[in-house]
């Protein structure tokens, strides 16, 4: 798959979630701190704020390549749900070296995640920092909104 190698970061401090314009790496190639920038509001008006961020504040998620059905970027820890009104998490598995999903309405079900399988109807329902209710199993209806 030909992607752009971008990621995100959750603060786990300010509890917020930006977008990561570098990283700056330790030798051991942990994260030593990350330029990250947060959306705010200004005056009533949408703004930025870059800040750096110590790596041990941080929670960093790589963007997997596919889309949802309104254009946005699917990252590791996204939760989406698919046109069979079933929720899914998207996560990496270290143990196959690929980007999985693991349904969050069923027990034990996971799914290689591939472009097929996000496709234009499947929607970013919000992720797992954000909105931890849905990986916790408190869903709305699941046929809803789509």
């Amino acid at each position: 798959m030909d992607r752009p190698i971008e990621f995100r970061a959750w603060d786990k401090q300010s509890e917020r979630m930006g977008s990561v314009a570098s990283i700056e790496w330790n030798p051991d190639f942990t994260i030593c701190r990350a330029r990250v920038i947060f959306p705010i509001e200004v005056n009533g008006f949408p703004g930025t704020e870059e800040l750096w961020i110590p790596g041990d504040r941080l929670i960093v998620m790589q963007f997997t390549g596919p889309h949802d059905r309104d254009g946005k970027k699917l990252f590791q820890g996204d939760i989406l749900r698919k046109p069979n009104g079933l929720i899914w998490e998207i996560y990496w598995s270290e143990r196959y070296l690929q980007w999985y999903s693991r349904c969050l309405n069923v027990t034990n079900f996971v799914d290689p995640l591939t472009n097929r399988e996000v496709d234009e109807r499947a929607m970013i329902i919000g992720n797992i920092f954000e909105n931890a209710a849905l990986r916790e199993g408190e869903h709305e209806n699941p046929k809803e909104n789509l």
